[in-house]
């Protein structure tokens, strides 16, 4: 009987501090907890823990908090500690501020996380993903083959509570923000420094509380270090926002390492170039259930052809365009697949 409780002791020592693996939300880290089921994230952009409940988190209310939307408009949110376990911080208490709930949810079903620990809780740990095993681990110490990776060294900003890393680009040093819960690569908001135009973007975005338009272009050709390291990537995005090195960045690199308490991130093989910015077109379910154009390359057939963000658009193929009103968060699986075995997508128009 005892062997058997020290049996079963050990299966459950081992299983929490073993690997997790990872899937991709928006090129974001997405972790589900295999005990709780809770699906958390990192956000090295907030300096608290955002979370989004849906209903089946169990907390308890610490406080409220008034905080404004990039409209300047006034919304309380709830300070909260988490009482539910996640198997990976084991007994860590949680404390974090709801920034949406469940109804705000409801119409962005496609937001999978629960939680995003901001850079209070990050700068406790190290991190570690396998980006071609899809392995996340955290580890007590920097692994013995650290020399074989080459090191970002960051900034922390007290005053606002952020990670910066200085990049040259084009023989001009930057300073970026670094934020883990952005699908951006690199993004530059000084055009007049990046080298060839090849793309430019159309796409809504939830920004603060509110739908927005954004624009995006893409240049190519780009000189980047990091002191003596080269990075292969040579694209950068210029976005009209802070510099920011969001995590499709990151995917670029076999395996990455953050250690933000020691302001550093290790990186090893560049070994693909993952960007967040490549389709023609993407849609969206909207309320009424009806397809709209969600995402827009201004160089498409599409948009010389006169459609525009929001635009409803249907397909002759019923049975495409069901597929997607009935799957809108794998929409862009969904058009890819299609393309693989079709030069176009199926006759459309406008609705």
């Amino acid at each position: 009987m005892n062997q058997r409780i020290i049996y079963i002791f050990l299966l459950l020592w081992f299983n929490s501090n073993a690997q997790s693996t990872f899937e991709l939300s928006h090129n974001i880290y997405s972790i589900k907890d295999s005990l709780s089921g809770i699906v958390y994230g990192f956000d090295s952009a907030s300096k608290k823990t955002n979370i989004f409940d849906r209903g089946y988190l169990n907390y308890k209310v610490t406080g409220y908090q008034l905080v404004a939307n990039v409209s300047s408009k006034m919304k309380f949110i709830k300070t909260v500690k988490i009482k539910n376990t996640i198997s990976a911080f084991k007994n860590q208490k949680i404390k974090g501020q709801i920034l949406m709930n469940e109804k705000e949810l409801s119409d962005k079903s496609c937001w999978n996380f629960d939680i995003l620990f901001g850079n209070q809780f990050l700068k406790n740990h190290i991190f570690s993903f396998d980006n071609k095993k899809s392995r996340f681990e955290i580890l007590e110490e920097l692994p013995q083959n650290i020399d074989q990776y080459n090191k970002l060294n960051l900034t922390y900003n007290m005053l606002v509570d952020d990670y910066f890393v200085k990049l040259t680009i084009n023989d001009v040093e930057i300073e970026f923000l670094i934020d883990t819960a952005s699908s951006n690569g690199i993004s530059c908001n000084d055009s007049t420094l990046l080298n060839k135009t090849q793309n430019t973007y159309i796409y809504n975005t939830l920004n603060a509380f509110t739908i927005q338009e954004q624009k995006v272009t893409e240049y190519n050709l780009n000189s980047i270090f990091h002191n003596d390291f080269s990075i292969k990537n040579d694209i950068v995005h210029h976005q009209s926002i802070k510099n920011i090195i969001g995590n499709s960045f990151f995917l670029n690199f076999e395996n990455v390492i953050f250690d933000f308490k020691n302001k550093a991130i290790y990186l090893k093989n560049e070994f693909r170039q993952i960007t967040p910015f490549s389709d023609d077109i993407l849609f969206t379910a909207n309320s009424n259930n009806q397809l709209e154009i969600g995402f827009l390359n201004t160089n498409s057939i599409y948009y010389k052809q006169g459609f525009r963000l929001r635009d409803i658009i249907k397909f002759d193929d019923k049975n495409f365009e069901n597929k997607i009103l009935n799957n809108p968060c794998q929409a862009q699986f969904i058009i890819n697949e299609y393309l693989k075995n079709n030069h176009s997508l199926p006759s459309y128009s406008k609705g």
